[in-house]
């Protein structure tokens, strides 16, 4: 069992991340300019997570957004995020669902519009197109946020799904290590003032910890692109 300062530092660091993640969630709301779905559309968010761009989905579309994930914690986040907006169509509008992102049975129709806000990199490229493109009108969009990496395979997986690029935003290369990576370790340099040696044994400080170090290390995971596709159909 968790015993109270676990608690507390858990909610410390995951309160900074989502502040740090909104200064990365403005690129993907520049991205939202360049699709367009219709009236009233019916999005997936898949893997959701706390449901952040759920949110804006059906803010900026005005549609109707399923948020998907395998994580309850994240979609009890995100059902606290819906009870705390003033707008109670906005609210309703979002609807959380628990379930895998590769099993999707429990999915009511077809989406006009697919998001992937990260998720994609726990399943890859190939397995991720051949799966939601069955949950994808004809004629409808694929949006993917995904670290930088195989251009030109994801591009031959793109043909091959039946997938046209309509639009690709490569994040500058510092942004990722200056807006989200840099907030959080201030915060864990001023942890571990605060708390000293003591700190080190807390799970939550030791994962943070562990990512600031990757990412200091790797350039390259600190990179990001946005894709947004269009389904023409396919039998890849």
């Amino acid at each position: 069992m968790m015993s109270m300062r676990d608690i507390m530092l858990q909610g410390t660091i995951q309160t900074a991340r989502k502040k740090a993640r909104r200064n990365i969630l403005k690129y993907t709301m520049e991205c939202f300019s360049h699709v367009n779905v219709g009236e009233n559309p019916l999005i997936f968010d898949m893997g959701c997570g706390d449901g952040m761009v759920s949110i804006e989905l059906a803010r900026h579309f005005h549609g109707r957004v399923i948020g998907i994930d395998k994580d309850l914690d994240a979609l009890n986040q995100l059902k606290d995020s819906l009870m705390e907006l003033p707008d109670a169509s906005l609210r309703s509008r979002v609807q959380p669902i628990h379930s895998s992102f590769t099993w999707l049975r429990l999915l009511p129709s077809i989406a006009d519009m697919i998001w992937s806000e990260g998720s994609i990199h726990f399943i890859g490229f190939k397995r991720a197109l051949a799966t939601w493109k069955k949950y994808l009108q004809l004629g409808g969009t694929l949006g993917i946020h995904a670290a930088l990496g195989g251009e030109s395979d994801r591009r031959k997986e793109f043909k091959k799904h039946g997938f046209s690029l309509e639009h690709e935003f490569k994040l500058p290369g510092n942004t990722w290590w200056n807006e989200y990576y840099t907030p959080l370790h201030d915060l864990a340099r001023g942890l571990e003032q605060e708390a000293g040696y003591s700190l080190l044994r807390h799970a939550s400080f030791i994962n943070l910890k562990n990512e600031l170090q990757s990412m200091e290390n790797n350039e390259r995971n600190r990179q990001s692109v946005i894709y947004i596709l269009r389904y023409h159909g396919g039998k890849g």
